[in-house]
């Protein structure tokens, strides 16, 4: 069975517009063979760690006196793995808000209290 792009945007769709629940979507990931940890973060969120990486770019962007969201992007566009983020708003406001990510320089600590925030544990 192929599986696009657009076949996983459309089942995520019918999750976010309630037309399937959580179970269908797992189980729909299961059947297909994608990321079993995709799947299980689905049924289990870590609503901890979410809160732990939320409290680490709060505490970066009030260091830096910019958003959390510039702080989360200028951290994905130093990670070593050359990720691009691409920034989903047509808000002018949130535009040029991310845009100041390209500008702010992390440190090295603050990147690493990101990284481990993210990851969930002290990196070696």
């Amino acid at each position: 069975m192929l599986i696009t792009k657009q076949t996983v945007a459309d089942k995520i769709t019918a999750y976010l517009q309630h037309k399937i629940g959580v179970d269908d979507l797992v189980d729909w990931a299961e059947s297909t063979m994608m990321d079993a940890e995709f799947a299980v973060s689905l049924r289990n969120p870590n609503h901890s760690q979410e809160q732990t990486i939320r409290d680490a770019l709060h505490l970066v962007a009030k260091e830096e006196e910019c958003s959390p969201t510039a702080v989360a992007l200028a951290w994905l566009l130093r990670h070593p793995a050359g990720i691009v983020p691409i920034i989903g708003s047509t808000n002018p406001e949130h535009i040029r808000d991310t845009a100041k990510a390209v500008d702010l320089t992390l440190s090295r600590e603050e990147w690493y209290r990101l990284m481990t925030s993210a990851i969930g544990q002290p990196l070696p």
